[in-house]
């Protein structure tokens, strides 16, 4: 349904040339351009890659300011599901295990450093709209326009032009009424022009191959056709903040349909998700309902949250991602140092402390403390030398501390 793009080449936008203008009837949402509505996961043509063994090629989509925000799965040219907003999509490919840039939240200009065996590809710029128009239970979508200010006299000719997500021309017609009956994202164009003046007003062409010596376009309309009770939600903020060693999520909610509950998914990359927890949701409202849920155990680094937003039917879709960092999990100390007999070792939340050991410079450990509450270490057996403890957390990161015992 949602035609594949190539990863090369410019998208040209042609500018009202004189006050000729179209309105829609309907309520529409022009803010943005729109390739694809939110919750689509579209599917990008990524040929002309390095294709030999040890090489793999995934699909990136960056932010406004750079930051990777999807990443495709090795080998895939689909993206994952698109919440709102304007993206850079690229292709990247390398050779050998995934470099450690490759990972959301990280900047998309730090994929090729240090790398010498992996290319990335020019960017497409797309944009992902709210649902704004859903198709009727039955028949199709209608869309009338009205039109102003084009040249009536006689030898002009008036017609309107669709444009698919792809840019390409997918229907022209003369008449300003439309019936749409495909969930996409469509932009309407009227055009005025002298007869038998224009040339490459045709379906498959890009509005780049019209010519002639006298014609002129309207200012676009943008029309984003969604499923008939596509969405279980309309979700008007999203919000996830670090608070002391717990991940604060709030969000809220201006309408709901049907709607069964928040799943709230965590991840470390954004490739493979966790359910963390799940909030039962209002169900039918129309009026503006917070919701909250506080992850008490996340994870040192990056914790990218997103909601799942669930209907009573089990369509859903997904929200934004949310990142928030905890560098500090277990943020550390220890004295005295040196040290003979008793080893003090403060931490900022031992509930987050899997593991204490010490291990000498040549790696043997010679103490393990298995799950601990408190940090009093007995040395005094030790022989004099310099020691390395290792404190290990929950989630497998580990911090060091080198001490003398004497």
């Amino acid at each position: 349904m949602y035609p594949k793009r190539q990863l090369v080449g410019v998208r040209l936008w042609l500018s009202m040339l004189c006050p000729f203008v179209l309105a829609a009837l309907l309520p529409l949402d022009t803010s943005a351009q729109c390739n694809y509505n939110e919750g689509v996961s579209p599917t990008f043509n990524i040929s002309g890659n390095n294709t030999a063994s040890g090489y793999t090629t995934v699909v990136v989509a960056a932010d406004e300011v750079g930051s990777i925000a999807y990443i495709s799965a090795a080998g895939s040219a689909k993206l994952p599901a698109l919440a709102v907003g304007k993206y850079n999509v690229y292709s990247f490919n390398y050779q050998g295990a995934a470099p450690s840039s490759l990972a959301v939240g990280s900047n998309v200009s730090g994929l090729l450093s240090g790398e010498t065996c992996a290319a990335l590809s020019s960017p497409i710029s797309i944009g992902v709209c709210k649902c704004t128009d859903e198709l009727p239970a039955s028949g199709p979508l209608t869309l009338s326009l009205n039109a102003s200010g084009h040249n009536a006299t006689a030898g002009y000719s008036q017609q309107y032009i669709v444009l698919g997500p792809d840019g390409k021309i997918a229907n022209i017609t003369s008449s300003p009424s439309f019936g749409f009956t495909e969930v996409n994202a469509y932009t309407i164009y009227g055009i005025n022009y002298k007869t038998g003046g224009l040339s490459g007003l045709a379906v498959g062409n890009d509005l780049s191959a019209l010519t002639g010596d006298c014609f002129d376009l309207t200012a676009p309309v943008e029309l984003n056709v969604c499923p008939a009770n596509a969405m279980p939600v309309t979700l008007i903020s999203f919000e996830a903040t670090a608070v002391e060693n717990a991940a604060h999520l709030s969000w809220a909610t201006s309408e709901e349909t049907n709607s069964d509950r928040f799943d709230i998914q965590r991840s470390r990359n954004g490739k493979e998700w966790k359910v963390i927890g799940s909030v039962k949701s209002e169900g039918e409202s129309k009026v503006i309902r917070p919701y909250s849920f506080i992850d008490v155990k996340p994870i040192a680094g990056a914790n990218l949250y997103r909601l799942k937003m669930i209907d009573r039917d089990s369509t859903f879709a997904f929200s934004s991602i949310k990142n928030v960092r905890f560098d500090n999990l277990i943020a550390s100390s220890i004295y005295p140092n040196p040290v003979t007999d008793m080893l003090s070792v403060k931490v900022a939340d031992w509930k987050q402390v899997k593991n204490v050991a010490i291990t000498n410079l040549a790696g043997l450990k010679v103490y393990s403390s298995g799950p601990v509450e408190s940090g009093t270490i007995d040395v005094s057996g030790l022989e004099p030398g310099i020691y390395i403890l290792h404190i290990t957390a929950l989630d497998g990161s580990d911090s060091t501390h080198k001490f003398v015992h004497h």
